[in-house]
């Protein structure tokens, strides 16, 4: 592999190739307006069935729309394509150039957050939650009394969702609670759900096994995200309404706004893992941060960040080596547990 300066100026050049093709990418899948060109899937009778907004549905049919796209970024530059053996390997994609340096490309979808609820335990222990969806200027409210749904409201100011309030006959407490709600889902939409990228056990610590990975790690010169930020489709989606082809124009998109991004994954990566018990590393959520690549190692280089999820341990990782907890759980006990200055 050559040296690291000559490496960087090589994992700068493809990311700056893919970076061009971003506005291919985005005329692929959305309509001038913005909207997902998905409308379902069609049988031989001409019926339309709805797309489900679950995020690996989602995922799945961006990944077919986009690979044309990708096939022909790697025939403009010269780049072999070599798709991962199965579903849950990796990379999504492996481009290898002229001189055989592999560059891993994994394609990453998320959704901007556009939903708040009620998370005072006090609140909660007394069976009372709100939960706030943002419908374009719209705030819809669903009202819970002893973890049972007691009404609907929506209001898009303050003063309109006092009115709703006390004809709802809400309490103070849940008038209070639906306000900060308010308040919080009016601001711009700064984050996202979060995505997952990829392993910090297995084929990430033995970097020359090929289990779980199409080359070994070691054998890449960088690993890239190409990332899609999507927004959900306003209000309620009825999945069990059957449209005919007449309809399609008139088929509600379930995702639209889509941003794309390219970045090296170290760069958008967080110090804590990715989803619940599962050994994935875990990314940034503000939606700048990964547009910029501004996640906590992007200053303190893909070396601490290697070092840092080569030997992190969960609770029951720590627990099989007989250790009573894990040496550090986030950066600032690595940097301490390392004794590093940064």
């Amino acid at each position: 592999m050559e040296n690291s300066e000559e490496r960087q100026k090589l994992k700068e050049k493809f990311k700056n190739q893919l970076l061009k093709h971003v506005d291919l990418f985005n005329a692929a899948v959305s309509t001038g307006e913005g909207d997902w060109v998905v409308k379902g899937f069609i049988d031989i009778a001409k019926n339309i069935y709805t797309i489900s907004v679950d995020t690996k549905v989602v995922s799945k049919i961006m990944e077919l729309l986009l690979f044309p796209k990708i096939c022909q970024f790697a025939e403009i530059y010269n780049y072999k394509m070599v798709l991962c053996e199965e579903q849950n390997h990796y990379p999504d994609i492996t481009f290898i150039d002229e001189n055989n340096n592999k560059f891993a490309v994994d394609i990453k979808s998320t959704y901007r957050i556009t939903e708040e609820e009620t998370r005072n335990k006090k609140l909660l222990k007394d069976g009372m939650k709100i939960i706030g969806n943002k419908l374009n200027e719209i705030i819809r409210f669903t009202v819970y009394r002893n973890n049972e749904p007691f009404c609907n409201i929506e209001a898009s100011m303050e003063n309109d969702l006092k009115q709703k309030s006390d004809s709802n006959n809400l309490t103070e407490k849940e008038h209070k609670e639906a306000l900060r709600i308010l308040r919080k889902l009016k601001k711009p939409v700064v984050k996202v759900n979060g995505m997952t990228l990829g392993a910090f056990t297995g084929y990430f610590r033995d970097r020359k096994s090929s289990k779980n990975i199409r080359f070994p790690y070691e054998e890449y010169y960088g690993h890239f995200v190409l990332g899609v930020v999507y927004s959900r489709a306003d209000g309620l989606l009825d999945e069990r309404k059957i449209y005919e082809l007449k309809d399609l124009l008139n088929i509600t998109s379930v995702v639209k706004d889509f941003t794309f991004f390219v970045q090296e994954k170290y760069k958008i990566a967080t110090d804590r893992p990715g989803s619940g018990n599962t050994k994935n590393i875990g990314s940034v959520i503000k939606i700048d941060d990964l547009i910029s690549g501004n996640g906590p190692f992007a200053e303190l280089g893909e070396d601490i960040f290697d070092d840092y999820w080569m030997y992190y341990l969960t609770k029951d990782m720590a627990r099989a080596v007989d250790l009573k907890g894990a040496p550090y759980k986030n950066l600032k006990e690595y940097k301490a547990y390392k004794k590093l200055k940064k």
